[in-house]
């Protein structure tokens, strides 16, 4: 049987309003925590399970900040 949802691509994530997202986020731990990790995610493209697995060991320090080195997915936990 097929379902019958209607399916629709997401759209990507613009500017704009990624940038109003980060801007919402309180000056907390927590808010730069999150501001990171949404900005790593949209630096390397990588989706929820890649950003979760990444260690310590895949992102140097660079001259203006963190920079991820090699990114490779890893395989999504079976539900």
């Amino acid at each position: 049987m097929l379902d019958a949802r209607l399916r629709v691509a997401a759209t990507a994530c613009s500017s704009p309003t990624c940038g109003a997202g980060l801007d919402a986020t309180p000056d907390t731990w927590l808010g730069i925590r999150d501001r990171a990790i949404v900005l790593l995610q949209f630096a390397i493209a990588g989706r929820e399970h890649e950003v979760a697995h990444l260690r310590l060991r895949d992102v140097v320090e660079a001259e203006h900040g963190w920079r991820p080195t090699s990114v490779s997915p890893r395989p999504a936990p079976a539900r």
